[in-house]
């Protein structure tokens, strides 16, 4: 997987398994819910180790820098 798909997933993630939880919470049980929101926090966890291991060996595989 690319890295820049990476970066969107971290916050993406969590919004996607909030959305589950919010917006059908009167059709789905409350324990998906729970589980959804949980799941979405977990993958953004996981992706961010992949994108701070990726920073500390110094790859430098996108183009996205910040100029000032």
């Amino acid at each position: 997987m690319e890295m820049q798909k990476l970066y969107l997933l971290v916050p993406l993630a969590p919004l996607v398994g909030a959305m589950i939880a919010g917006l059908f919470c009167r059709v789905i049980p409350r324990w998906v819910a729970h589980t959804s929101t949980i799941a979405g926090v977990a993958i953004a966890f996981i992706t961010s180790l992949f994108i701070f291991q990726d920073v500390q060996a110094g790859i430098r595989s996108t183009a996205l820098f910040i100029r000032g």
